[in-house]
């Protein structure tokens, strides 16, 4: 996961285009990437000159010099995500990418992440939609079960979901949805979609909770 650290900046000479460029250290009271971040910790970027600039996520090597990798460029001045050619000085600091920026939400104490919505104390939401169609008649009920993967998966785990079947044509055909508490993942979870009818599409929404 890519980090941030304040006050950090430093000069890089002619980097260009390359994917790893060397670091030319600080100038008080500002403070080095190396001072801030592990060795192969991927912070943000962003790097300037008088023309230009560019941002993403880099990878940064400890040694003798510091370098940093442009590992992924989310945007620059040109509207790419393309390395730019920095011929000369270029100043490289840390900074948040407003595409990785936590929004309020309407509601108080809400943040809209990644994927998901987030809650006081660490809960996050994730709602979809899922489908699938049922096989054969046995016993009067067509069954089919279908795994319904995430956009995001939750950081830890998923702890409970609410799902609701939409209605099929026809009547009495007694439309249900199961999901298995035992089948949860960070990633999926496991639907199980019934109905008094054979080879029968079925579609349904979903509301999960987890952290």
């Amino acid at each position: 996961m890519a980090g941030l650290a304040d006050y950090v900046k430093e000069t890089a000479s002619a980097p260009g285009t390359s994917t790893t460029f060397n670091l030319g250290g600080a100038t008080a009271p500002f403070v080095t990437f190396a001072s801030s971040f592990a060795n192969g910790s991927t912070p943000y970027y962003y790097m300037q000159d008088a023309t230009q600039w560019e941002c993403g996520e880099g990878t940064l090597t400890h040694g003798s010099p510091n370098t940093l990798s442009r590992t992924t460029v989310l945007a620059n001045s040109v509207g790419t995500t393309a390395r730019l050619n920095f011929a000369g000085t270029t100043t490289v600091y840390s900074a948040l990418p407003s595409s990785k920026a936590v929004r309020l939400d309407q509601f108080p104490s809400t943040v809209a992440v990644a994927g998901a919505l987030g809650l006081p104390g660490g809960w996050l939401v994730k709602m979809g939609t899922f489908g699938g169609t049922t096989g054969s008649l046995s016993g009067g009920i067509a069954e089919v079960s279908v795994t319904v993967t995430f956009a995001a998966p939750f950081p830890t785990a998923c702890l409970h979901v609410f799902a609701v079947v939409d209605d099929v044509s026809g009547s009495s055909l007694q439309e249900m949805v199961f999901a298995s508490r035992a089948a949860f993942t960070a990633a999926n979870f496991e639907a199980r979609l019934s109905c008094r009818q054979a080879a029968t599409a079925m579609t349904g929404s979903y509301i999960a909770f987890g952290n």
